[in-house]
């Protein structure tokens, strides 16, 4: 492919981008991106306390993150007080690794169609909304944009001489470097290079082998300051225990047919989702003999292993539709390579459009909070965390009534002590001293440091005050004291 064939595919992908995912630049904000970015202490510090901040072993105590993510942290420090570039630089992200995929696309089949029918189907994945939509996941793209510039640096290096490929190899350790301070899912970045070294350079197994070990000392440099020397976040009162085969399945029928959106998941089950698996180690097989199949279908397994449960992990929702991101760009690589026909093409076309309205609908809806968390709340009506953000948007647009009655569907699911100050505040504000104080006592029974996290709920229940100082609000926008992130 020629430049030509670049300039046409990076305008193509930055207007699909532009016109389906536009609208959401004047959305407004909602839980993580209030809590993460706008709200967020450790953005009001000047920069060289930030910086200490950002770079000491406290890191995840002033960021409120569970993951490991500083370069997404330093964007949003310079701009945190503005939504609209927060969310377009997702957008610019988004756009960027699309136009990747091309690049890897043309790569791999060498034609400029496929290629471009590849970074289409990515960039209109309607999964992905959740991805974009939320600034706050900013690092499942940032880290997909290092992970597939190292790949492509890496093929580079592997085709070159050894004499010129050290440039390449340079850029392939760092941007690997990059990748993992972007996101922890960087470390999955080793494994696409082994495997494109498999299914398409095994000549050059032994110097790429050679060249592959230059990634160890980056990585256990990375695993021994992010477990040995940084302090850990809080622990999740609870841990959530999830068969991988099971998540595998949900993520394999997203893949397949990506509906119903949701920004939290009940607890998966089901027959089907015990055969996909199956059946997909089945057409992998049947596949074998071609390099460029079994490429993008492991491609779709190793993007999804840091979220398939092998290892626990605190998370309300056992799946969701934001770790799809990575493996949905295997699945667009080998779609458009089924689809490149004379007759196939309108079935590409076909579904280039379905899933361009269904990404321009979920758009539309990031632009209606409450109506986004119903929605969230109805299809999954199991998962406590949705209806406790329901309860808070509800809250914020005075609709009391609706809010309690949400709280109460929490507390249905779960002995949570955020959603008990929540109705104590409620109550309080009602002048309903006795259910307050009820509400007040069963949260301090569950939360160990809810003295300190409460003062005035704690002053209230201790002085026996009849009247609050201010009007109640819950003290995070997030169910961040009982609930996962």
């Amino acid at each position: 492919m020629n430049r030509r064939h670049a300039w046409v595919a990076a305008l193509t992908l930055s207007a699909a981008v532009a016109l389906l995912y536009g609208m959401i630049l004047s959305a407004p904000d909602f839980n993580e991106d209030i809590s993460h970015i706008r709200e967020l202490s450790l953005f009001g510090l000047p920069f060289g306390a930030f910086w200490d901040a950002l770079t000491s072993k406290h890191y995840f105590h002033w960021a409120g993150e569970r993951t490991y993510q500083p370069l997404v942290t330093f964007l949003h420090y310079w701009t945190h007080g503005n939504p609209a570039i927060y969310r377009g630089l997702g957008l610019a992200l988004h756009a960027f690794n699309a136009f990747l995929v091309f690049c890897l696309g043309g790569r791999l089949t060498r034609r400029f169609q496929p290629a471009l029918g590849a970074a289409l189907l990515f960039a209109l994945f309607p999964c992905s909304t959740e991805t974009v939509d939320v600034a706050s996941f900013k690092g499942h793209l940032l880290g997909f944009t290092f992970m597939l510039a190292a790949l492509l640096c890496w093929i580079r290096a592997v085709e070159e001489s050894p004499k010129k490929s050290w440039l390449p190899l340079v850029g392939v350790y760092t941007l690997f470097s990059l990748g993992l301070l972007a996101k922890e899912t960087g470390l999955v970045s080793a494994g696409f290079m082994a495997l494109y070294v498999v299914c398409f350079e095994e000549r050059s197994l032994g110097r790429a082998w050679r060249m592959f070990l230059g990634l160890a000392p980056i990585a256990a440099l990375y695993l021994w300051w992010r477990f040995s020397c940084l302090i850990p976040p809080p622990i999740s009162p609870v841990k959530f225990h999830y068969s991988g085969l099971l998540s595998m399945g949900w993520y394999l029928k997203m893949l397949l047919w990506p509906h119903p959106l949701c920004l939290e998941s009940s607890p998966v089950g089901g027959l089907g989702y015990w055969l996909l698996p199956i059946i997909y180690i089945g057409f992998l097989w049947t596949r074998r003999r071609n390099p460029l199949h079994v490429f993008c279908l492991l491609w779709i397994l190793l993007g999804l292993l840091p979220v398939m449960h092998f290892i626990s992990f605190a998370n309300v929702s056992p799946v969701a539709d934001r770790y799809l991101y990575i493996s949905s760009a295997g699945l667009s690589l080998l779609l458009s390579e089924f689809l490149d026909g004379p007759k196939t093409r309108y079935v590409l076309a076909g579904l280039l459009l379905a899933w361009g309205c269904l990404t321009a609908r979920r758009n539309g809806l990031y632009r209606q909070p409450r109506q986004l968390w119903e929605q969230t709340a109805a299809c999954a009506p199991k998962n406590p965390r949705a209806h406790y953000i329901l309860a808070l948007t509800c809250f914020r647009e005075n609709d009391i009534p609706a809010a309690e009655r949400a709280m109460a569907r929490v507390l249905s699911m779960t002995p949570s002590p955020g959603a008990h100050t929540f109705l104590g505040d409620i109550a309080r504000d009602q002048g309903q001293d006795g259910a307050a104080r009820s509400h007040y006592r069963q949260a301090r029974a569950l939360q160990q440091n809810w003295d300190d996290a409460y003062p005035r709920q704690l002053d209230y229940l201790v002085k026996g005050r009849t009247k609050p100082s201010s009007r109640p609000r819950p003290s995070t926008p997030k169910p961040s004291a009982d609930l996962a992130k």
